[in-house]
């Protein structure tokens, strides 16, 4: 294709196009900046373990308190029950 990057003009001689640098450098380095900082995280998997175990922790511990709560009634009124006997 003439006139594309690299390629020979009629005289034999090769054009090249100019490439200009972005006026603003920012999203590069952040992006660099960005993959500098998660690259760690994303090959350890340990604090991916440590959430799951707060997630049943948290879902035992709602389940605990909802038994809790539900027997706390019960029992209170059988010792409300028991003590009127008397």
């Amino acid at each position: 294709m003439p006139g594309a990057e690299g390629s020979a003009s009629r005289d034999g001689q090769e054009r090249f196009r100019v490439r200009r640098r972005p006026v603003c450098q920012l999203p590069g380095f952040a992006l660099w900046l960005h993959g500098l900082l998660t690259q760690p995280l994303r090959r350890d998997d340990r604090g991916a373990t440590a959430v799951e175990y707060a997630l049943i922790a948290t879902l035992i511990s709602v389940v605990i308190f909802a038994a809790v709560a539900a027997v706390g009634t019960r029992v209170v009124t059988m010792f409300t029950t028991v003590a009127n006997a008397f």
